[in-house]
């Protein structure tokens, strides 16, 4: 039997001929209700983040482009206008009404979310011509002082954002590799070996 038709047997008897349990189920519109195939909402499980490992986080949403270039110590290095317009668009248009949601901007969330939300431990790595630098700095020094968290910091000196990422990826930045090698080696402890 396909797993098509499968999926129609379950929705026109209610059971499920999976070996999971059934959840909750949701009719899909404009299907005959005979045949109406089931989506079936199986329960999530708690998982446990052992470390974050944010490179170079953008942290505050509620700070406008202008404000973030203004903090670049070296804005000759900094991301042209049209990348930054263009992830602005992609990451978060500008119809999302809550920039400040703890989602969308950790560095705003209360203290007690973060200490409840995130791992004991975080190594977080930013770039020193980075227009993201000191809100992910301010985060680290939050995290540890006022939350508690185990926090590695590290500012990459003399790079821009993106200064890890080449055009051709199988050609790596030298500095990368150490940058990543070193990020591997501070999750070594914490994952436990």
């Amino acid at each position: 039997m396909s797993s098509r038709q499968r999926l129609l047997d379950d929705a026109e008897t209610g059971t499920s001929s999976s070996t999971r349990p059934m959840g909750s189920r949701l009719d899909l519109p404009g299907q005959p209700k005979k045949v109406s195939p089931t989506i079936t909402a199986f329960p999530l499980p708690t998982i446990a983040l052992a470390c974050l490992l944010p490179f170079y986080p953008s942290l505050d949403y509620t700070l406008t482009r202008q404000q973030r270039r203004a903090t670049n110590p070296n804005p000759s290095h900094e991301l042209p206008t049209f990348f930054t317009a263009l992830f602005d668009a992609a990451y978060l248009p500008a119809s999302v009404p809550q920039r400040s949601s703890p989602y969308l901007s950790p560095a705003l969330a209360p203290t007690e979310l973060l200490k409840a939300a995130l791992p004991k431990d975080v190594v977080m790595h930013t770039c020193e011509w980075d227009m993201l630098c000191p809100e992910g700095r301010a985060f680290a020094e939050r995290l540890e002082g006022e939350c508690g968290k185990k926090v590695g910091s590290w500012m990459v000196k003399g790079v821009p954002h993106g200064w890890d990422k080449a055009a051709r990826p199988w050609a790596m930045p030298e500095r990368a590799k150490e940058v990543y090698g070193q990020a591997c080696a501070e999750l070594r402890p914490v994952l436990g070996e």
